[in-house]
Parts: structure tokens; sequence; C-alpha cells
């Protein structure tokens, strides 16, 4: 009676550690997704500025985690400007609840990322920008960031 209670209490302490850890992986594969699906977003704001030779910009639209693309109609680099046309959107919630996305950008107001003709990046009120994305649920995190200067976005 005694060694079956002590496999009950073996199986029991078992099955939560893999739980566990099965929960952890589960959620690291999701913000894993969540931050590939962002740079995917990123890159293809990129590639809209290049192939329309006009400026393109990606940002997140505030307090919230929808990211928004939008082609900039101005000479100055405005992201969430209502006269610029939106031409993608990706909610990042709807991939994986309770997201937190922070946007470090280069004192702007604005968190995002104007994509040149040219492929490089400039913050949304003009300039190269240099900018990092980080990513974070349930304790795990993911960072994105934009090279200004060589157009490029890489996953941490």
């Amino acid at each position: 009676m005694l060694e079956l209670a002590v496999l009950a209490v073996l199986g029991a302490t078992l099955s939560t550690v893999v739980f566990a850890g099965w929960n952890s992986g589960r959620d690291r594969l999701a913000l894993d997704n969540a931050a590939s699906q962002l740079s995917g977003v990123l890159q293809a704001g990129r590639f809209q500025a290049i192939r329309r030779n006009q400026p393109v910009a990606v940002y997140l639209s505030p307090g919230t985690n929808r990211v928004i693309t939008e082609v900039v109609n101005s000479t100055t680099p405005i992201c969430n400007n209502p006269a610029n046309p939106i031409i993608d959107r990706l909610d990042l919630d709807d991939s994986i609840d309770g997201l937190t996305v922070i946007w470090n950008t280069s004192g702007t107001s604005t968190d995002g990322v104007v994509w040149q003709a040219n492929g490089l990046a400039a913050s949304c009120g003009g300039g190269l920008a240099n900018q990092s994305i980080n990513l974070n649920f349930n304790g795990n995190a993911e960072q994105l960031t934009i090279s200004g200067t060589a157009g490029r976005v890489q996953k941490q």
C-alpha cells in the first residue's frame, strides 16, 4: 500500500514537470511565430517601398499590438497619418493573447519605421534609424533589430 502511494506521488510530480516544460515550449513557439510574422511584415514594407519607389511606413498603432503598413504621401516621413493609404494590417494579439510589444525608436513619438525608396530605414520623424523591437510573453522574450544604414531586419 505504501509503495502504491509513493508511485502515485512520483507519477504526479513527473507529470507536473513534463506539463510545465510542454507549456513553456508552446509559449516559446507562439512568441517565435509572432516575431517571425512581424519580421515578415517589416521586410514586406521595405520591399513595397523599393517596388513603389516611394516611402512606406510600418508602425505600431498607438495603444494596441496592431502593426500598420501604409504608403507615405508626403515628403516628411510621418507614420500614422490619416492621409496615408493603408496597405496592410497585422494584429499580433490574434496570434498570441497577452503579448507585450515594445518598439524602441530614436526619440520619435510613433513606434515605427519608414522604409525609404532606396531600402534604408528612417524613423517616423525623419533621419536614419537603428531600432529594436522587444516582444515578451509569459517570461519569454524575442528581439528584432532594424538597421537604418543597412536596411536589414534581424531576429535575435
